[in-house]
């Protein structure tokens, strides 16, 4: 009887086992917030200039100054997401894999997830990105830092999947379907 009622429930709720091994990258465009504040500084430094020019000339020195600065700083952001960065789940994982010079792979088993959240600003939502946290237990605790991952363009995508391998994996761990 109870077995019967909790395969009619996962028949309905989970129409399809996950199966699949599903990938996210950083895109281009996941940067555009970032690059948007610095061509909003360079064209604030540029006003500055051009209305103040008694004072300007040195802010503007300095803010363009500061404006490169983060443009190396932006550009090492977009290869180290793009090229270094990859999030992948399985049907009973979560691995994370970051780093340039020394690559770091973290794995989660799905049953460890204690919660996801996704965020989305107003920023977030004009330019069609999201922030996805995803809280973990260890043996002992649940963990105090979450892993956040900002901007990323397939946001609901992955909230969806990753929320519905994780309650699959649960009812197939504990109840053995």
């Amino acid at each position: 009887m109870i077995q019967a009622v909790l395969n009619q429930y996962v028949n309905q709720n989970f129409p399809y086992r996950p199966t699949e091994t599903l990938t996210w990258k950083y895109q281009l465009r996941d940067t555009i917030d970032e690059w948007l504040w610095l061509f909003g500084g360079i064209g604030g430094f540029t006003l500055i200039k051009l209305f103040a020019p008694e004072w300007g000339k040195y802010v503007a020195i300095f803010g363009w100054t500061l404006c490169a600065g983060f443009a190396l700083y932006l550009i090492g952001v977009l290869i180290l997401r793009r090229l270094f960065t990859k999030y992948e789940l399985t049907p009973d994982h979560f691995q994370y894999t970051h780093g340039l010079f020394v690559q770091k792979i973290e794995t989660f088993q799905l049953s460890d997830i204690v919660q996801i959240n996704l965020r989305r600003s107003i920023w977030e939502r004009i330019i069609r990105t999201g922030t996805v946290k995803i809280r973990f237990k260890t043996a002992t605790e649940i963990k105090i830092n979450p892993l956040v991952i900002h901007g990323i363009g397939r946001y609901e995508e992955m909230f969806e999947k990753i929320d519905y391998y994780r309650n699959h994996h649960r009812l197939v761990l504990y109840f053995g379907i």
